[in-house]
């Protein structure tokens, strides 16, 4: 007998305009976290800029640190060179507000691949509820970065993957996979993904050819064993050859600062308890983890029934990004872009139904409500701190550099680590920075003995004043690091120093008595106003 939904036209309606404001509502709300105004004052994106102008100017990838007057011959790696050629352009043409577009457009276009393989292989409901707990992961990054095109490939790779493999893709499109490695290896590091994901698809045949001698999996085999050694071969196509196909393995080789984005799962909780940190993103993960994991418990009892296949794939998959996430906080977009699919194929496969009922779908409604509530009540001011919602440069962003330029202030410069992004973006190649925030473009004993030290140690700032000849000093004022707020706050009441210049994105000093003293006799801020206010 067919299901009353079948029989029912009105049945159909209520389906379609079902399915039509789910969908709707989750890219309305997807489109509406990434539409933050442009911040370059503590992002990398300034840099990134700068370094597509200097390749389609002067078809110059940087190869040493040439933007920093204190280490300009220390080489790195730009692993991320074609990113931003791209960001570039694409804000010459189009303005800071197309780029902001073009970023949220490949961000949607990468949760559509995810979210399309997850309803073809489950069904739109369960699709609808994995994405609802993917989101706010997938969120929790919302700054213009080359790892979008990362996120991009890899959703890409994966739906070229299973879809081949599951027969509804034609085999040919694997002959893609290696131009885009050409590509990958040139905008983000984390290329090395793509072959992964290759060869996790790859040893799911070579168990099922070799230990279950399943003669049918030789065919898919052979053919992605090639595509795999093809696409180990592409990675090599990049200016730094060897070490740049490489650089996966030893970019924390010469990584000497602990950033916050780095941080384990383990290390984030012990931090929380030892201080007030608040990451909202924590939790998020801890759901899409813990309904991904639920997602296999209910396929494992399902398989010992015999009623579902196990996919070793999907399990691998699994592992492998789970590590990901639980290694670096970084890792928790691409962990629920992931999570987003295989957990959907998974209750796919375990539940095995087809909502048919208006009791169906007025349950699923409400759970959907439930979610959303719990966005809600987890704070979405969190989500917008500190910019709101917009698109295109945040308002008055560049106003410190306009000040900055307008007075001709003479340096040297001494930055801080966050800050130099915004910096090169703005001042480059007219001065050069302190420091920026690639701890793998500095050595060790720079960073912790000169960069911290100096904020530490009274008698090393000495020194290394003494040493650079400092007339100006440019902070992020929110700096969060104990060493960079006690010294912004010493050079304040330092009389030797005066703040000429503060608002939202830095703040700036002048040495008094120096090339910048008729810049503090018409700014010279008081002191006063930095200083807490007394109770009365």
């Amino acid at each position: 007998m067919e299901s009353p939904l079948k029989l029912n036209p009105a049945n159909k309606l209520y389906k379609k305009l079902f399915y039509a404001f789910v969908f709707f509502f989750i890219l309305s709300a997807y489109i509406f976290f990434l539409s933050r105004p442009i911040d370059l004052t503590i992002s990398d994106l300034g840099r990134h800029l700068k370094n597509g102008e200097l390749f389609a100017k002067y078809f110059c990838i940087p190869s040493v640190n040439l933007y920093s007057y204190t280490y300009p011959g220390f080489p790195f790696i730009n692993h991320h060179w074609a990113s931003g050629v791209i960001f570039y352009l694409v804000k010459t043409i189009f303005g800071f507000g197309g780029l902001s577009i073009f970023f949220i457009a490949l961000n949607l276009l990468t949760f559509l691949l995810f979210f399309r393989i997850a309803w073809r292989y489950s069904s739109f409901e369960i699709a609808a509820l994995a994405a609802f707990f993917a989101i706010p992961n997938l969120i929790s990054r919302p700054e213009i970065r080359p790892e979008v095109f990362s996120y991009f490939f890899s959703g890409l790779f994966f739906w070229v993957l299973w879809n081949c493999k599951n027969g509804c893709l034609n085999r040919r499109w694997l002959l893609l996979l290696p131009l885009l490695e050409i590509f990958w290896v040139n905008l983000h590091v984390y290329f090395f993904i793509g072959l992964a994901l290759i060869f996790l698809f790859l040893f799911e045949y070579s168990i099922d050819l070799f230990l279950y001698k399943n003669k049918e999996a030789g065919g898919p085999f052979k053919r992605l064993m090639v595509i795999f050694g093809v696409s180990i071969f592409a990675v090599f196509i990049n200016p730094f050859g060897v070490s740049g196909a490489s650089y996966p393995f030893n970019i924390f080789k010469n990584y000497n600062l602990a950033l916050f984005e780095n941080q384990s799962v383990f290390a984030l909780v012990e931090s929380m308890k030892a201080r007030a940190i608040d990451f909202q993103p924590l939790f998020y993960f801890k759901l899409a983890f813990g309904l991904l994991v639920l997602s296999w418990i209910i396929v494992s009892i399902k398989i010992i029934r015999k009623k579902a296949e196990f996919s070793l794939t999907l399990f691998l998959i699994s592992i492998f990004f789970s590590l990901m996430a639980f290694l670096a906080l970084r890792n928790f977009a691409i962990f629920a872009y992931f999570a987003l699919s295989v957990t959907a194929i998974n209750l796919g496969y375990a539940i095995n139904k087809k909502f048919s009922s208006g009791r169906d779908y007025l349950v699923i409604s409400l759970l959907f409500i439930l979610i959303c509530v719990n966005l809600v009540l987890a704070k979405p001011s969190y989500w917008m701190r500190g910019s709101g919602f917009g698109i295109g440069l945040k308002k008055g962003n560049s106003s410190a550099m306009d000040f900055f330029r307008k007075e001709r202030i003479s340096g040297p410069v001494l930055n801080n680590y966050d800050i130099g992004s915004y910096l090169v973006y703005h001042l480059y190649p007219e001065y050069r920075v302190f420091i920026d925030n690639r701890p793998e473009a500095y050595p060790e004993d720079f960073l912790k003995g000169t960069y911290v030290a100096l904020q530490q140690d009274e008698n090393v700032w000495k020194k290394v004043s003494s040493l650079y000849g400092f007339n100006v000093i440019l902070f992020y004022p929110h700096v969060n690091t104990p060493w960079g707020q006690g010294f912004l706050m010493r050079r304040i009441l330092d009389p030797l120093w005066a703040a000429v210049y503060i608002d939202e994105s830095c703040i700036i000093l002048l040495k008094r008595k120096g090339p910048n003293q008729a810049t503090i006799d018409k700014y010279a801020l008081p002191v006063e106003i930095f200083l807490p206010e007394k109770e009365e």
